[in-house]
């Protein structure tokens, strides 16, 4: 039995070691860029909640596809349609920054998200960020678009 236990410990090690391999050369070969990022994106679904001095706001809302759409392109730039911003990817994190944002007084708008999933057809990102007693949370989720 002993035997047996050791036989199964060991494949199961070595088709670990294996897939993590594949893993990493890709990851190399990309720069450390999720392939399946890069394209259009259509908004169908945006929820979340703003708490702003005690007030809280919050919103779940379905789009149409190609209403709201965010594009990523392999130079590490991005477009929402309006603005152009860079993006970067790091772990399970996509920091987005659109530059100057001079209608709320900052001088950037950059955002770090957390890629809950990510395919070659859906991508689902949220932030909490939080500041003092404010606090603003999201939770977007993407269709891939059709080129």
């Amino acid at each position: 039995m002993k035997n047996v236990f050791l036989s199964v410990l060991t494949m199961l090690i070595a088709v670990t070691f294996f897939s993590c391999g594949d893993d990493n050369e890709k990851d190399e070969l990309l720069g450390g860029m999720p392939e399946n990022l890069i394209g259009t994106w259509s908004a169908i679904k945006d929820e979340g909640h703003e708490v702003f001095f005690g007030e809280k706001d919050s919103w779940n809302k379905t789009y149409k596809e190609g209403e709201e759409i965010i594009i990523f392109k392999s130079d590490g730039t991005c477009t929402d349609g309006i603005d152009t911003g860079i993006w970067s990817y790091e772990g399970n994190k996509l920091t987005i920054d659109f530059g100057d944002d001079s209608t709320n007084g900052d001088d950037s708008d950059l955002h770090v998200y957390t890629i809950l999933e990510l395919t070659d057809s859906r991508l689902v990102i949220e932030i909490l960020e939080k500041e003092g007693g404010n606090e603003f949370y999201q939770k977007l989720t993407c269709k891939k678009m059709k080129e």
